[in-house]
């Protein structure tokens, strides 16, 4: 009796457990949607998807290295001089479980997509210790292994290796692979990336077409560029133009092009409307119109102006008052535009802003019609969302007039305001608080499942009890009566 007794008592405590369990549980899950709805009804979608997301993708990994895990790369370098061209020559093992490869140098991306298991990076500098990484992305997607990092140093002399250099690549990322109607032909906006030894260079690009096209973009510290056109590019073959520009000293620049071809996909199954126009599929890179050899490729062009490109009637210069801004504040941007045909005075022209994260996804869109005066400024505060997350954005402006595009860049940096300063360069934020506190709520509503079915499973065996009855049972209540003690015979 004292043993049913005791067990009886453990049950209650441990029904009062689940109990008080379940009511914090479900009050701090509250107290979370609560206070997300207040910050941002946005925030709490944006959170939610991540945590889910995360979720996903960690099972994901787990059952992709389980069937077809990425090898960790050991990777091997040396740096040389070969033809006064100074390089940094990369090799590690294949492995049929990785896709492709990442490389990144001193902490920032320096290629990505490559599918062989070695790389050249001549875009070093003289007597300069370099230290890279190689990424594995298995078949998947989510699987990946990184490499230990590689630190290797380049000579002191090699020739020409001061030599500017610049390389361009070009991709398709417009993945609908559908025309507005059963006549119209899809256009097709592709991203343009390369890479420059000048650091922090300024880029330079044009584009010939029928909508003429001229931009402005940086690469970053590393020489990495990458820029999507503001507009889409019509069918055909095109020219790209790419020049690199010190930003300490203009007169070292260098200067590229790349001859690229735009298919298309049409709903139409007229012969003579189609000609071999499949479009390329998402990611991968524009086809070239004919076969360019890479050494021809980064040959830099001296004093390469396109003579096809027409004077622009009009520049504008692009400022941002910050270079940081909070999340939930605006961003503000001011354009001073100069008319250099008096013509184009009071003509409608399209203005507009795209803001794309680090990984280049574009995250806000919107334009405006403004008509042109000459050394008019417009000033625009660009809102920012708060569920959007921290860290380094670029601002994408582009002014449409006619046959006309503009387009530059600015890059800068979205901050989380700092509600709680702990010390030790420990700063906690309203959106970093709301996000922990729902990820504890998650997990205490995942235990709460589980008291549940721990529950329900003790209630089914009290349950399953009632209906049979064993001897065991019988024994217990008595129902045999006292069992007499054999003798022993002597």
């Amino acid at each position: 009796m004292k043993k049913k007794a005791k067990i009886k008592t453990q049950q209650r405590r441990l029904r009062k457990i689940a109990k008080v369990h379940a009511i914090f549980s479900v009050a701090l899950f509250s107290l979370y949607i609560i206070s997300s709805v207040i910050y941002s009804p946005e925030f709490l979608l944006s959170d939610v998807k991540h945590k889910f997301s995360a979720l996903a993708d960690e099972t994901v990994t787990i059952v992709a290295r389980v069937l077809d895990s990425p090898i960790k790369p050991i990777v091997s370098g040396t740096a040389s001089c070969v033809n006064n061209v100074l390089e940094v020559s990369l090799s590690w093992p294949s492995d049929l479980n990785s896709q492709n490869y990442s490389i990144t140098r001193d902490g920032t991306i320096l290629a990505s997509g490559i599918t062989f298991s070695n790389f050249k990076d001549t875009f070093v500098n003289l007597n300069t210790q370099y230290s890279y990484i190689i990424t594995a992305h298995g078949e998947m997607g989510t699987g990946f292994a990184i490499s230990d990092p590689i630190i290797i140093s380049t000579p002191q002399v090699c020739g020409s290796a001061m030599l500017p250099k610049i390389t361009i690549s070009a991709y398709d990322v417009n993945s609908d692979g559908k025309a507005d109607n059963m006549n119209e032909r899809d256009t097709l906006r592709p991203l343009f990336t390369g890479t420059t030894n000048i650091a922090n260079a300024i880029i330079k690009i044009s584009i010939p077409s029928s909508q003429e096209i001229i931009a402005e973009t940086s690469a970053n510290q590393v020489g990495y560029w990458s820029w999507l056109s503001p507009v889409n590019i019509s069918p055909g073959t095109h020219t790209i133009y790419v020049t690199a520009i010190d930003p300490l000293d203009e007169t070292i620049s260098v200067s590229t092009f790349m001859n690229f071809n735009i298919a298309y996909l049409s709903n139409n199954n007229d012969d003579n409307k189609i000609t071999n126009k499949k479009k390329q599929p998402a990611g991968q890179p524009v086809i070239p119109t004919q076969p360019i050899v890479p050494e021809k490729i980064i040959t830099p062009i001296e004093n390469q102006t396109p003579e096809t490109i027409s004077a622009f009637p009009f520049d504008y210069t692009l400022t941002l008052e910050k270079e940081a801004v909070f999340q939930g504040k605006d961003l503000p941007t001011f354009i001073k535009i100069e008319l250099y045909d008096s013509k184009i005075k009071n003509a409608k022209a399209k203005i507009s802003y795209k803001i794309f994260d680090q990984n280049g996804k574009e995250i806000l869109n919107f334009s405006q019609d403004e008509e042109l005066q000459d050394n008019m400024i417009i000033q625009r505060n660009i809102f920012i969302p708060n569920f959007t997350k921290q860290g380094n954005y670029k601002l994408q402006l582009s002014v449409d007039f006619d046959k006309y595009t503009l387009s530059k860049e600015q890059s800068f940096v979205i901050a989380v305001a700092p509600l709680i300063n702990l010390g030790g360069g420990i700063i906690l934020s309203y959106p970093d608080i709301i996000s922990k506190l729902g990820t504890i709520s998650l997990i205490l509503l995942l235990l709460l499942l589980f008291w549940l079915i721990l529950f329900s499973r003790e209630y089914w065996l009290y349950l399953h009890a009632l209906r049979h009855i064993t001897e065991k049972n019988l024994n217990t209540i008595g129902s045999f009566g006292k069992k007499k003690r054999k003798e022993v015979s002597r």
